[in-house]
């Protein structure tokens, strides 16, 4: 006995635009058929750290004197913008891990922040730590406001300008971009 034949899923011209109809299926970024269920925001928690060399820079200065541009209102702000940038490119990327985490035995990682201020950059270093499931340690280690910070080589660099952000890596003596949001 023949079976009956399977009813055919309409799709094209007679199908009507997923916009008008909520329950339609249309293009997502996965499949050309896929239709939005939920939309779910995700929380993650980060416990931020000034580290004692950067309050003394900030308060003393150094051999170079008074340091100017680093208040902490500023850097905190920069930290605070930054995050989604540095958890979007470690997503993204292989290659790019800046939360460190002692069980894994990987080395300490670093990565500077930078944020043009008038005629020069704003620095800052930060080092983050893996604490337990959606928290994290993030710890300001310095900050400078300065054309010349001295970035070492496979350091990761955050450009951050407004919504945009720009990763770069410092190898062989020379910054290259390696991915831009």
């Amino acid at each position: 006995m023949d079976k009956p034949k399977r009813k055919r899923i309409l799709v094209g011209r007679n199908r009507v635009p997923a916009s008008e109809d909520g329950a339609a299926f249309g293009l997502n970024k996965s499949s050309p058929r896929a239709r939005k269920i939920a939309t779910t925001g995700y929380s993650l928690t980060a416990e931020t750290w000034i580290d004692q060399h950067y309050q003394i820079r900030k308060q003393l200065g150094d051999t170079d004197g008074f340091r100017t541009g680093i208040e902490q209102t500023a850097v905190e702000s920069l930290v605070r913008r930054s995050m989604n940038h540095l958890f979007t490119y470690s997503t993204l990327l292989k290659t790019f891990h800046f939360i460190n985490d002692e069980n894994q035995g990987v080395y300490v990682s670093r990565v500077v922040l930078q944020e043009r201020m008038d005629d020069r950059f704003l620095n800052v270093v930060i080092e983050a730590h893996y604490l337990e499931v959606s928290m994290f340690e993030i710890t300001i280690k310095t900050a400078m406001c300065t054309e010349e910070f001295r970035i070492a080589d496979g350091q990761f660099v955050l450009q951050v300008d407004g919504n945009q952000s720009t990763l770069k890596r410092m190898e062989r003596g020379t910054l290259r971009e390696i991915h831009h949001l």
